[in-house]
């Protein structure tokens, strides 16, 4: 993973630690290093994982529609727009 985030080993380890011990994501399996390094850990994201990431989204989403509907003016508008 810290090849495809562009972030250290040890930040990504400090990430999924806390993320696990509150249940958002659960230790899979333990595959052992190809060329002898560290073995890979596999994890999963649970449910209630999705769900906050879910829930997350649709917070953004909400505070991106209510930026656009101010900085357009849709709520004072006679034009109707549904975002």
């Amino acid at each position: 993973m810290p090849k495809e985030t562009g972030v250290s080993y040890r930040t990504v380890l400090r990430t999924l630690k806390p993320l696990e011990s509150q249940g958002f994501i659960k230790l899979v399996r333990i595959e052992p290093s190809k060329k002898g390094g560290k073995e890979s850990k596999i994890y999963s994201l649970t449910l209630k994982g999705s769900l906050k990431q879910t829930m997350d989204f649709i917070t953004r989403l909400k505070k991106q529609t209510n930026l656009l509907r101010k900085k357009f003016s849709l709520t004072n508008s006679k034009t109707s727009y549904v975002f």
